[in-house]
């Protein structure tokens, strides 16, 4: 029981380091949580399912996000739904709690991290949503 503590404890800690950092438009926010995890380019593509474009456009503020790409992105990489949140203000994006592949999306920050991206997409399509709202399968698993 104390050692789940210490890593509730640990994983918070973190988190809390990474959420105060998150004060800046998206492209900033989107560096600083590569910076976070020393993500890389060929990581993030693989991890997300994502393009190598999409990457670099966030990285230079050239294009606005989805909200799939930034819930593929924070699933991938296991921020949390403080970063997630942060992200979709920054993209100009808020939960639309009467959407529901909204809805769906934050679940899955918040309650499906431990899930595959399969499980996930098949989540996502006992809940009602479309092929096209499903997330990017990861170069890894094709």
């Amino acid at each position: 029981m104390n050692n789940d503590i210490e890593n509730l404890v640990s994983q918070f800690e973190e988190n809390f380091g990474i959420d105060g950092k998150l004060e800046k438009n998206f492209s900033e926010k989107f560096n600083i949580l590569l910076h976070e995890k020393d993500i890389e380019v060929d990581e993030f593509v693989e991890e997300t399912g994502l393009s190598e474009d999409i990457f670099d456009n966030y990285c230079k503020g050239k294009s606005d996000p989805s909200l799939r790409s930034i819930t593929a992105f924070c699933h991938a990489f296991e921020f949390d739904r403080n970063a997630f949140d942060s992200l979709l203000k920054a993209g100009g994006f808020t939960v639309n709690y009467r959407k529901k592949r909204d809805c769906a999306y934050a679940f899955l920050i918040t309650d499906c991290a431990d899930m595959s991206i399969e499980e996930c997409n098949d989540f996502l399509r006992k809940v009602g949503l479309q092929e096209h709202e499903l997330l990017p399968i990861p170069k890894k698993n094709k």
